[in-house]
């Protein structure tokens, strides 16, 4: 993408957004005692621009929210779906009949958002995680230039995984952001909070999709300069990919000139903590 012109109607609404997005990913914090929920819709908030990056970020990395029962995966999961604007109920559970034809018509069907795979366990990764590396989606991969016309290209789609299983080796484990879950303290009070600032959030998505071709300006020259920042803490070049698309995605809600300096864009203890989790330091 080309840096575009300004557009005050387009700045005013994009600012209300990100207001609602930081206060979904404080509420977050609050009710998971970490920063899990701001790292998953910084990355949902880069895949929906992937199609800009298709040269660079050809196999756009999955995520992986993993935990044992009862630690939240599935409430980040709906909550980070309202948030981005993603029907709750548009979850695929992973079981004997899920083929790659199921996978590509599932693909088909929610256009170029994330797939939704749930109940990645011991028992299917095996069947599943095959077809999740080469599952391609060749009628939704389409863009409309400034002349309105459409270009359709072939890319791997990436996807929203939950599960307990862990997945393969770190060579496997590259290829994903995995965000590892401690058991939240589920605090009524501050989920109704959550459910009713997503819901919001989720409301002005459509102007962020409307503002993508600027967006992903400012996300993919901010993901490029934190790129060098996570390999400078030991991460190899697949994973500082991954993490530093989360990272873009996240500065970008919390500044509107992220692209200039990501690192003061995005909150200190949220950037400690994409580190730590991206070198997998951190146990949860």
């Amino acid at each position: 993408p080309t840096q575009p012109v300004p557009c005050p109607l387009k700045d005013e609404a994009l600012g209300k957004a990100r207001l609602h997005k930081q206060a979904v990913m404080s509420l977050w914090s609050k009710n998971l005692g970490h920063h899990a929920g701001a790292i998953a819709l910084g990355y949902m908030t880069a895949a929906a621009i992937r199609h800009h990056a298709e040269l660079s970020e050809r196999l756009f990395p999955h995520l992986y929210i993993t935990g044992r029962t009862q630690y939240g995966k599935d409430t980040l999961a709906r909550i980070l779906a309202m948030a981005t604007g993603m029907n709750v109920n548009s979850g695929t559970s992973g079981g004997r009949g899920t083929t790659e034809k199921s996978i590509r018509n599932k693909l088909a069907a929610i256009g170029n958002t994330p797939l939704w795979l749930n109940e990645l366990r011991s028992d299917n990764s095996d069947q599943l995680l095959p077809l999740i590396r080469t599952s391609s989606d060749y009628q939704s991969n389409t863009i409309t230039d400034t002349r309105q016309r459409v270009i359709t290209f072939t890319a791997n789609r990436p996807m929203m995984l939950v599960g307990e299983v862990v997945i393969g080796k770190d060579a496997e484990q590259s290829r994903y952001v995995v965000l590892r879950l401690n058991k939240p303290a589920l605090d009524k009070g501050v989920l109704r909070q959550l459910d009713a600032m997503a819901g919001l959030a989720g409301k002005h998505w459509s102007q962020y999709l409307c503002d993508h071709n600027r967006a992903a300006w400012q996300i993919m020259l901010a993901a490029e300069k934190l790129k060098d920042e996570f390999r400078a803490r030991g991460c190899d070049s697949r994973r500082a990919r991954g993490w530093s698309l989360a990272a873009a995605g996240i500065a970008y809600w919390y500044d509107a000139d992220c692209h200039l300096d990501p690192l003061n864009s995005i909150p200190p203890e949220i950037l400690q903590e994409l580190y730590t989790r991206a070198c997998d330091a951190m146990v949860f």
